[in-house]
């Protein structure tokens, strides 16, 4: 009996074992929180990705295919994640030896796929005509141009301006499995998305990527309750195909299962940072303002671009003027406060000459903290005009009410020292 009782026991685990194929419990990645929201245009060179960590080819799995992967020169990929209070922000670079799109069954090419159960649910069967009020999602961005059709299936609504072109709820059109019913809760458009293909002449010979911004109300949840939740359900895909006759490999972050597409309860899990960045004008999203930050302004600035990251004034602009509240307002401190210790004195000349960048003839290779206050990448005569026209130079922390002084014997040492530098040259 007691044999026959253990055995039960046995099955009975194992029944619950297999019945129970959950979302794994690890988190596997922390998201973190940006106070700046990329600019979506499939580029991620945005200064504020440069805080997230990025998951490499080492974190996925190969799964069984036609044709495996033959190294770096075929397939690399990596990606990463920010969110804000509106948004969940992903970007997703592959790289690839050949495109192939051609399929009008989006995961037989070359494609990424988006997974999200940001209610962590954890269900055996998310798809619309198993449980069609479950809000978790699949979604399909195919490399280049995409193609209008699924599988024969007239699906992309003309006014479209999302780089998904299929996925299980993921926007309104006629299901495949039942023509007669809408195969979604996620609408069409909701996202704002990009894709950018890129022949490279290197190795491997492609690459292109997906950047997409997925508003926490279209996939139905909150930061909040992720964070009090602990984590959510999330993954990614992305399907290869080298020679036109199907995908030859599927690789799948974080977990070795293929069946995403239908469940739920095998999604990795990933968990929101509370908190995060959350400093304007910290653009590298370390949690402090930084003679980097003020640098990647400077760059952006002349750059022309007017990258909205960077408008810390909003005025849709990026000029001096956003230079100006960044270090007067944001950084609460002086132009010419090149070691941001709050003050500008003679202590900030010894650091900027001890660089020795003074008009040394390289264009372009100096920064806040060797001299370049007035944002022109160089260190001359004119960074001391920006810094003496703030009228900051030994009146204390910027806050302090003091007399503009007049100017002491170091500063006419160090000015004379400039035109002697400039003489000998």
């Amino acid at each position: 009996m007691k044999c026959f009782g253990l055995a039960v026991v046995a099955m009975a685990m194992g029944v619950f074992t297999v019945n129970s194929v959950n979302a794994q419990d690890e988190v596997l990645y922390t998201i973190g929180k940006t106070a700046t929201a990329p600019v979506i245009d499939g580029l991620g060179t945005d200064s504020v990705w440069e805080s997230a960590p990025a998951q490499t080819i080492d974190d996925f799995f190969e799964l069984p295919g036609d044709d495996p992967t033959e190294g770096d020169e075929d397939f690399q990929v990596s990606w990463k994640a920010l969110y804000d209070d509106t948004n969940l922000y992903v970007f997703v670079e592959v790289g690839d030896d050949e495109i192939v799109n051609e399929d009008n069954c989006n995961w037989q090419d070359d494609s990424i796929e988006i997974y999200i159960d940001a209610q962590n649910l954890d269900v055996e069967d998310y798809r619309p005509d198993a449980n069609p009020e479950i809000p978790a999602y699949q979604l399909t961005a195919v490399a280049g141009d995409s193609i209008d059709a699924f599988c024969g299936e007239a699906r992309i609504p003309e006014d479209s301006t999302s780089v998904f072109t299929w996925g299980i709820n993921s926007y309104d059109a006629p299901d495949p499995f039942d023509t007669e019913e809408d195969s979604t809760q996620y609408p069409q458009g909701a996202d704002t998305s990009a894709s950018v293909l890129t022949d490279t002449g290197a190795v491997p010979a492609y690459t292109y990527t997906l950047e997409a911004a997925f508003p926490w109300e279209a996939i139905e949840e909150t930061p909040e309750n992720i964070i009090a939740n602990g984590e959510m359900g999330f993954g990614i895909a992305v399907n290869d195909d080298d020679d036109g006759g199907g995908r030859d490999s599927q690789w799948m972050w974080g977990t070795d299962s293929g069946d995403l597409w239908r469940r739920s309860d095998v999604f990795p899990s990933v968990a929101l940072e509370e908190g995060g960045v959350a400093t304007p004008g910290d653009f590298d999203g370390d949690g402090e303002l930084t003679a980097a930050d003020i640098d990647a302004l400077s760059q952006e600035v002349a750059a022309g671009t007017n990258n909205v990251s960077f408008d810390v004034n909003g005025d849709n602009l990026v000029n001096q003027a956003d230079r100006t509240v960044w270090v007067e307002n944001l950084k609460n401190t002086w132009f010419g406060d090149s070691n941001f210790d709050g003050q500008f004195n003679s202590t900030d000349f010894v650091t900027v000459f001890v660089a020795g960048e003074y008009e040394d003839g390289a264009a372009g290779n100096s920064g806040w903290a060797t001299g370049d206050w007035n944002g022109d990448m160089d260190f001359d005569s004119s960074d001391f005009v920006a810094a003496f026209q703030g009228a900051g130079f030994e009146a204390g922390p910027r806050a302090a009410v003091a007399a503009v002084p007049e100017p002491s014997s170091i500063v006419l040492l160090l000015v004379g020292m400039l035109f002697c530098i400039r003489r000998r040259r």
